[in-house]
């Protein structure tokens, strides 16, 4: 979108997701661990393209969304890993520098900062019939 002439919105659906046997959506769990490489992928476009400090915050809330998703979708044995990992890059992208004013007005911070300062066990407890 950095690169698109113009951009468009329409109010109809243009696609509809099928999930089947062959779907990438319904084959997610084996690659949980891809979002990491991609979202960093995303991240050096963004420096590349000379824009990240202006969608810094938007890219924070991606990454966000991406990786509470995939946390709740991975395999049990996998959800620890994952769990500190998507911590690790989470905590990595703060430390860059935002305003915590800003961080606590973004959506879903609750949950957020509850991810950030507890344990897998606690942030499931709290969290896991509310996906």
């Amino acid at each position: 979108m950095l690169e698109a002439e113009k951009i468009y919105m329409y109010k109809e659906c243009l696609y509809n997701y099928g999930i089947n046997n062959f779907s990438t959506m319904k084959n997610i769990k084996e690659k949980v661990f891809d979002i990491f490489e991609i979202t960093e992928l995303m991240k050096n476009y963004l420096v590349y393209k000379k824009v990240y400090e202006e969608y810094k915050y938007a890219f924070l809330q991606h990454l966000w969304g991406q990786f509470s998703f995939l946390l709740f979708e991975a395999p049990d044995n996998l959800k620890e890993e994952f769990f500190k990992r998507a911590k690790f890059r989470l905590n990595n992208e703060l430390n860059i520098g935002y305003d915590n004013k800003i961080l606590t007005k973004l959506k879903g911070y609750k949950i957020f900062n509850d991810f950030l300062n507890m344990d897998l066990e606690g942030f499931f407890q709290k969290y896991k019939d509310k996906k």
